[in-house]
């Protein structure tokens, strides 16, 4: 059975190609706490949900592992479209022909679906004053993977 961890680095290979290896993370969001020249951020999370079961020739269960896309904010217009930009090359980069959606070449998996795991928010430096900035853009993004 492929395991939780196996799943995120296969993500993770396929979104360095997407975003670069600088940019991508597996639970580590402490680059929040610094610069912001490097943005966006793809960090990939541990699951809410598991599955345990054994393997067969049909599906065994799906898992499905969220990641955050986290983008800086510059302004509404320039970050607002860098955020789309970046989520569309995620998405580009896993409906290529190739391992993208089997986690990297991984046997046994599939991720069959990509969608929004929240809906687009923002981060901002003082969340009490409602005309404070943001600093960040942020989605949840969920990578619903067949497990076979």
């Amino acid at each position: 059975m492929t395991t939780e961890k196996q799943l995120q680095e296969g993500i993770k290979a396929t979104a360095e190609a997407a975003l670069g290896v600088d940019h991508v993370y597996i639970n580590d969001q402490t680059m929040l706490d610094g610069s912001l020249d490097n943005a966006p951020y793809f960090v990939i999370l541990n699951s809410d949900e598991f599955v345990g079961e054994q393997e067969t020739v049909t599906v065994g269960g799906s898992i499905p592992i969220p990641a955050l896309l986290i983008e800086a904010f510059e302004d509404w217009e320039v970050s607002g479209n860098a955020f789309r930009d970046n989520r569309q090359l995620i998405i580009d980069e896993f409906d290529k022909v190739g391992t993208a959606r089997s986690a990297g070449g991984l046997e046994g998996v599939n991720i069959r679906r990509i969608r929004p795991g929240s809906p687009v928010t923002y981060i901002t430096a003082d969340p009490e004053n409602p005309l404070s900035l943001p600093v960040f853009i942020v989605q949840q993004i969920l990578f619903e993977v067949e497990l076979f």
